[in-house]
This record gives structure tokens, C-alpha cells and sequence, in this order.
């Protein structure tokens, strides 16, 4: 009877280890995918940020600031084109 009581006892600590092991994993998940939806909130934060700035200083913006509005006006107005562009495709069929 002893090598079942062994036995048993051997099993028991397995699953137990192996149940650890599993809760361990599952709050390793959890935590990453909380820091990764933390992470995706203040990308939309800091993007909102620009946004609201972007509007509020559109015609006087600080120097440091130069390289991106005009960025940004180029590529709205690659935008634009692009997007007349897809326009008289699509009449066209």
C-alpha cells in the first residue's frame, strides 16, 4: 500500500504544481493585456493631444513644431489627390 500512497501523493503534487503553473500563466496573460489596452489608451491620449493642438494652433504654431504641421499638410494633400484619384477610377468602370 505504500508505493499507492506514494504514488498518490506524487500525482497530487503534480497536479498542484501543474494547476500553479496554469494560474501563473493565466495572470501573466492578464497583466500583459492590461499594459497592452494601458498602452493603446495613451497612444489615443497623446494622438488626441496632437489633435486638439494641431487645431488650436493650426496658423501659429511654435518652431518646434514646423516639421510635423507641414508634414501633415503634405500628406493631407497626397490625401486628397489619392482619393480624386480613386474617384475617377471608379467612374471610369
Amino acid at each position: 500500500m505504500a508505493f499507492f500512497d506514494t504514488l498518490k501523493q506524487n500525482l497530487m503534487t503534480a497536479s498542484q504544481v501543474t494547476m500553479d503553473k496554469a494560474k501563473n500563466t493565466a495572470e501573466i496573460l492578464k497583466l500583459k493585456d492590461q499594459i497592452r489596452q494601458d498602452k493603446r489608451e495613451i497612444r489615443s491620449a497623446t494622438y488626441k493631444i496632437g489633435e486638439i493642438y494641431r487645431e488650436l494652433h493650426f496658423e501659429n504654431y511654435e518652431e518646434a513644431y514646423e516639421d510635423c504641421f507641414q508634414r501633415i499638410d503634405r500628406l493631407e494633400q497626397a490625401i486628397e489627390w489619392k482619393e480624386d484619384a480613386l474617384k475617377n477610377l471608379k467612374q471610369e468602370d
